[in-house]
């Protein structure tokens, strides 16, 4: 009898099969990894699907919807120090810049360009915090701000925290500060925030320049910063025209006097309804042009300091603790809680006939124990900050009389109210703070842990998946084909 394996033509025909079958396979994983290949190349951005528990990733439709608006280039600087991102940041930004093509993310390490930062803040800057530029203007997101631990019940004793806070709180209170503080993240409204910011039509606050005037201590910098008022300064010698966008304009205790064009250029902004902050020093009182201006609306200076017997701080009459006029709303928005102190302040006088069309309301001045230093025998009150306002043009003037006003010491509004007063000053003008038109966009408490995967991590299973198994899938299927084909 025959043997089956013998027969050539069963052999023949078991050697095609072997054949077509390892060339099936070795097609088909051709194709997978060219598909794997194909997918890996597309942007990730396009292929992530957001499984975190709470939608961290997942933009809502206000921004969603915002984003699609937007034609102007925008640039969001991505701050990773040694090049290392964070893991869940980075795939929240990549949905912005899916959206919208104009959105550019930039990641930039501070370590290799040393200088970039200084561009933008002189303060430290958080890692993986964001800096939102425009064409006009820029603004610096502190990651702190987009991601926090917070407690409603202790928000008056600790208010938002910063990670690393909540890790020191942690370890100093132990486990059952855990139970009251809860992880947000409010990446969205920040980032999307910032975005309408910088692209808004924003009013401004100019500081003038050009008259040897005092500079503004860092905590007023902090304060303008953070209530989202923009500031810039304005040399009128030398750009002779008000910006359209100023609102409000900054004089902070010049040391000499405006030109005859200054004048008549801020003249011509007070006329339009702008309006002026302005210190001054009893030292530097040689300034006709600039007091012609605070005359035209029923406003003098005397040049000598202001004392008062009874309300005074640390021991130094001429060091004021101010009265406060609680019936004007720049006073009354923080009621009696804070306390204003004017060192060397001159006395401001109030014309016996306003000007037409102005009105004046004292701030600060002191009790009827105040007096002149040259003329310590006659006790009244006297003032020392006032606001004209104008009800025809709806321009309003503040003038508080002390060039120490904002210095290091007294806007330190840790401890004083005078940086409060700053800022009721200028909230009262109007227009200075930029307001959102997109509805509340809320942050996302994180109940759940996201899982991380570090790109080391990632690129080691992108290996595996992509060449090492369809590899030994291949040589697999050659080993059984040529074992076959020896049967």
């Amino acid at each position: 009898m025959m043997n089956k394996n013998n027969n050539p033509s069963l052999s023949k025909t078991k050697n095609k099969l072997n054949i077509v079958t390892t060339t099936a396979i070795i097609i088909a994983l051709i194709l997978l990894i060219a598909v794997n290949l194909i997918v890996e190349a597309i942007p990730k951005n396009k292929t992530q699907i957001d499984i975190s528990a709470n939608k961290i990733y997942t933009l809502s439709s206000t921004t969603t919807d915002y984003l699609k608006t937007i034609n102007e280039k925008i640039t969001i600087y991505y701050i990773c120090a040694g090049g290392i991102e964070d893991a869940e940041l980075t795939p929240f930004l990549n949905r912005y810049d899916n959206i919208n093509s104009n959105i550019n993310i930039v990641k930039t390490d501070p370590l290799q360009d040393e200088t970039f930062l200084d561009n933008y803040t002189s303060d430290t800057i958080d890692n993986y915090s964001l800096i939102v530029e425009s064409s006009q203007r820029y603004k610096v997101i502190a990651y702190s701000d987009m991601n926090y631990y917070y407690s409603e019940e202790y928000n008056d004793q600790f208010g938002k925290i910063s990670t690393d806070q909540y890790d020191q709180y942690l370890s100093y209170y132990g486990d059952t500060f855990a139970d009251y503080f809860f992880h947000y993240f409010s990446g969205e409204a920040a980032l999307t925030g910032a975005i309408e910011y910088v692209l808004g039509d924003v009013k401004a606050v100019y500081t003038l320049t050009g008259h040897s005037e005092a500079d503004a201590s860092d905590n007023i910098t902090y304060i303008l910063t953070n209530t989202n008022i923009v500031n810039a300064t304005l040399n009128l010698k030398t750009s002779n025209a008000i910006p359209n966008d100023a609102t409000a304009i900054f004089i902070n205790a010049p040391q000499t006097d405006i030109t005859q064009n200054e004048l008549s250029l801020l003249r011509d902004f007070t006329s339009g309804g702008g309006d002026i902050l302005l210190l001054t020093s009893k030292d530097y009182l040689e300034l006709p042009n600039l007091l012609s201006l605070m005359s035209d609306c029923g406003l003098s200076a005397k040049a000598d300091t202001v004392c008062d017997a009874t309300s005074y701080f640390d021991s130094t009459t001429n060091t004021l603790a101010a009265q406060l006029n609680t019936v004007h709303e720049i006073v009354s928005t923080l009621g009696t809680d804070y306390s204003v102190y004017l060192q060397n302040a001159h006395g401001i006088e109030i014309a016996e006939t306003v000007p037409t069309n102005w009105s004046i309301s004292e701030l600060f001045y002191t009790t009827d124990t105040g007096y002149y230093a040259n003329t310590p025998d006659v006790k009244e009150k006297i003032t020392v900050g006032a606001i004209a306002e104008n009800s025809a043009t709806g321009s309003d003037i503040v003038w508080i009389s002390s060039s120490a006003f904002l210095n290091d010491t007294f806007s330190n509004f840790q401890y004083y109210g005078n940086s409060y007063y700053f800022l009721t000053s200028l909230l009262y003008f109007g227009n200075v703070v930029f307001k959102t038109s997109l509805s509340t966009i809320s942050p996302i408490q994180l109940d759940a842990r996201t899982l991380s995967v570090s790109d080391a991590s990632a690129n080691f299973w992108t290996t595996i998946f992509i060449f090492i198994i369809p590899l030994t899938f291949v040589v697999v299927g050659i080993i059984i084909a040529v074992k076959r084909k020896h049967r």
